[in-house]
């Protein structure tokens, strides 16, 4: 879809999305690839590391032999406890509608981190495995979708997803 966009000669100023879609490495690798920001939601329990810290390789051991992968000295912490750690002055209370029991409202800090997953994808397994679950997810939704809307007065699109009977 954002490819869609770029074809047109348009991009998004920023992607905002949930926390489904803030655990998805795939997602979050295509975006930066891309050049576009994006600010996903995330669940307590995801781990990361700070934006700052930055993985350090072994020293080589011998002339022969792959070099060593470079790796963080220390486990990444939740991203609950980096919250925690950020101080009060850190975060903004927002509201953002009236709900059936009061006012919508949380508090919201915007932090970059360094995510713990690595992109599979840059590999032939990788992308092979990625191919392999989207062809899965995408035969999964078309078969379980409805028979093709009825475009009506208050359809989303002006283009009508009922196929043509010119035949």
């Amino acid at each position: 879809m954002l490819d869609t966009l770029a074809g047109w000669g348009m991009r998004p100023p920023v992607v905002v999305a949930d926390a489904a879609y803030g655990t998805n490495a795939h997602l979050r690798a295509g975006l930066a690839q891309r050049g576009i920001d994006y600010t996903p939601a995330v669940r307590a329990d995801v781990t990361a590391h700070p934006f700052d810290a930055q993985p350090t390789a072994p020293d080589r051991k011998g002339p022969v032999g792959c070099w060593p992968q470079p790796r963080y000295r220390h486990p990444a912490p939740s991203v609950a406890a980096l919250a925690t750690g950020l101080g009060q002055k850190a975060f903004t209370s927002l509201t953002w509608r009236q709900g059936s029991g009061g006012e919508l409202r949380s508090r919201f800090a915007a932090v970059r981190v360094r995510p713990v997953g690595n992109f599979e994808g840059r590999s032939w397994p990788g992308w092979h495995h990625h191919v392999t679950l989207v062809t899965a997810a995408h035969a999964f939704l078309t078969e379980q979708r409805p028979v093709p809307k009825v475009p009506g007065p208050h359809s989303p699109s002006t283009r009508s997803s009922t196929p043509s009977r010119t035949s």
